[in-house]
């Protein structure tokens, strides 16, 4: 099947991104005042693959758009979909990615959806962040339900698993890794 390329969103003179998550800058020549004369210089750009690389933040790939001395990052997921299918619908819409993985980038892969289907699709997949998952948790699963069957005081049990009584108490009120039960279940 062929791959199909449209212009980048805002970019249409210097960008183009195709269906199957690529992005390409377009060969253009510009005006530029040469450093030494400062004549203007008439210099042509050749077009070219863009290398995408991984956001720290958010663990999708990335690009950067260089147009008239500007460089914008974008998120791949967001451009393809702007291309081919519209812009954002709202404010409460994401790119999602029907299968799960943050770097399959093809347009059969993603959608725009609200926050809340989203956080659908990362239970469907079990890619959510939650429970030991997540970088700052100091309990496990095990340990969760250990202190929701242990009928000892609330402060003991804070002081062996080096939390708050407070958290404690979120836990057994359910209030915190309420998610737990529904696994079990």
């Amino acid at each position: 099947m062929t791959e199909l390329w449209r212009p980048v969103v805002g970019f249409e003179e210097s960008h183009e991104v195709s269906d199957r998550g690529d992005v390409r800058s377009l060969e253009r020549t510009f005006l530029r005042r040469h450093n030494k004369s400062k004549r203007l210089v008439e210099y042509t750009y050749l077009g070219a693959p863009l290398r995408q690389w991984i956001g720290t933040e958010t663990g999708y790939p990335m690009v950067d758009l260089r147009f008239n001395g500007a460089c914008v990052k974008r998120a791949v997921h967001a451009l393809v979909l702007e291309a081919f299918v519209c812009a954002r619908p709202s404010k409460n819409h994401v790119a999602c990615h029907s299968d799960g993985s943050r770097t399959n980038n093809s347009l059969t892969n993603l959608r725009w959806d609200t926050y809340e289907g989203n956080e659908a699709d990362k239970l469907r997949h079990d890619t959510h962040v939650r429970g030991e998952r997540n970088g700052i948790a100091k309990l496990t699963r095990e340990d969760v339900r250990a202190i929701r069957a242990s009928d000892e005081l609330q402060q003991t049990l804070a002081n062996r698993y080096g939390v708050t009584q407070v958290c404690i108490s979120r836990i057994k009120l359910r209030k915190v890794w309420a998610w737990l039960d529904q696994e079990a279940a």
